[in-house]
């Protein structure tokens, strides 16, 4: 059974949201100034960069995992338990079992191949190295499987109490990895104790969501292939989607971390970090409706559907505004007291980053909506041609141009995705595009 009305999922949604905003402010807020300080420029440098390396794992799910939480929340809609928890434990049983056959593979990469050479370190001795990318790699599986856990919070109506958990969870991370950077450790120590803590994280979603919901059980295992088949498609294409993602985060992180080094790196990290405050922002409106989607299309109530498309198109773009005329002012103040003068807002490049910010925030409610209710898979292809061609551009004239072309390159790709995206979004709700505009030019209300 869905929990609450569309209305107090939203708003319970928000105040969630609002929790985790908080919880990223204040561990990237402490975080930054704290790791520089104990670290040094350099040490922390190459720990962004040797961080950036296992995240790549995070498309081993193949995009199963948010294409099958779309697909519970549309069985849970319909009132079929039993279709959504057979895609559960389908999908549960392929994504870990994927999961650690990709991670396994990579973990022996590590202690064969001369990452430490490739990467360029200077401090971080080659033995630290293969050491904690294998315990960040486990921390990454661990992140994989907690998907759909968490994903099922969505299916359920009980997004917001899935949000205070993961985010409870993410303050005790952090504090457990500053606590013994503070104590004099380095690498090693700092990833054991991110993975100690995701342990518990891990084992307390499994029994609180089976608690919630009485159809999500495991059993023997199964893949439950007729009905994860034709999840494949789509999931393939949110695949597609990752590695795009990927992409643009953190294979700039490495690709400027590499070619530039970790003095360059450590500016690009903190000013992109400062920047999507705006970014982290507007994800309070879009990731408290992205259910709805699923649940107003299951229901087959497609005017509830455009609202919520509308309304959150409109809010991103304004919040999105007024964030980046903030930053514009007090950025370059917040950031030399943030980082105690370390790290400055280099011109043109932190105003560039911002208008990158209003660019993408013009098609994430319209993308967010596409992946809500599984209709996504026609321009995944789109978004991966942009995100390459982020890489690519910034590849050819970041030696030349320096860090700026890197936000140059990320407004172009963002321009041509938005169009695409709203297209496709508008075509799906069978919407007209006079109708959107004068929606989204009115009063906003919920």
């Amino acid at each position: 059974m869905i929990h609450g009305s569309r209305k107090s999922r939203i708003l319970s949604g928000i105040s969630a949201n609002v929790y985790a905003q908080i919880v990223t402010i204040g561990v990237q807020l402490a975080g930054v100034p704290l790791l520089l300080h104990h670290w040094g420029v350099q040490y922390y440098g190459e720990w962004l960069l040797m961080f950036s390396i296992p995240s790549y794992l995070g498309m081993s799910d193949l995009g199963l995992g948010t294409v099958a939480t779309t697909e519970m929340s549309l069985s849970i809609a319909r009132k079929d338990y039993q279709r959504a928890g057979q895609v559960f434990k389908g999908a549960y049983f392929f994504i870990t079992s994927v999961g650690l056959a990709v991670c396994g593979l990579f973990v022996a990469s590590v202690w064969l191949l001369p990452y430490h050479d490739w990467l360029n370190l200077q401090l971080v001795q080659p033995r630290e190295l293969q050491w904690a990318i294998t315990l960040l790699t486990i921390y990454v599986f661990l992140a994989i499987s907690l998907t759909l856990l968490l994903g099922a919070y969505r299916t359920i109506g009980r997004y917001a109490r899935g949000q205070v958990i993961s985010n409870t969870f993410r303050i005790m991370e952090f504090a457990a990895m500053l606590g013994v950077v503070i104590w004099g450790a380095g690498i090693v120590v700092a990833a054991a104790a991110f993975l100690i803590v995701r342990v518990c994280y891990f084992f307390f979603v499994l029994q609180d969501i089976r608690s919630k919901a009485v159809w999500l059980k495991l059993g023997k295992f199964s893949w439950e292939w007729p009905v994860l088949r034709p999840l494949l498609s789509p999931s393939l294409s949110m695949m597609t989607v990752y590695m795009g993602q990927t992409f643009v985060t953190q294979g700039l992180v490495t690709m400027v971390g590499v070619v530039l080094g970790a003095s360059s790196l450590v500016l690009f990290s903190t000013v992109r970090t400062l920047c999507n405050f705006a970014k982290q922002l507007i994800g309070i409106v879009n990731l408290s409706v992205f259910s709805e989607y699923a649940i107003s299309i299951g229901n087959q109530d497609i005017g509830a559907a455009r609202r919520l498309h509308t309304r959150s198109v409109q809010v991103n773009v304004v919040l999105t505004m007024v964030s980046i005329v903030g930053l514009k002012v007090a950025g370059p103040f917040v950031l030399d007291l943030w980082t105690k003068g370390k790290v400055e807002a280099v011109e043109p490049f932190f105003t560039l980053y911002l208008v990158y910010i209003l660019v993408n925030s013009m098609w994430l409610g319209s993308w967010n909506m596409l992946l809500g209710c599984n209709q996504h898979q026609s321009i995944t292809r789109v978004y991966l041609f942009t995100s390459l061609l982020v890489i690519i551009s910034a590849f050819i004239g970041i030696g030349r141009f320096g860090i700026s072309i890197v936000p140059v390159a990320m407004i172009l790709s963002d321009g041509i995705f938005s169009a695409f995206v709203l297209k496709k979004s508008l075509e799906v709700l069978q919407q007209p595009m006079p109708e959107f505009l004068r929606q989204a030019l009115s009063r906003p209300t919920l």
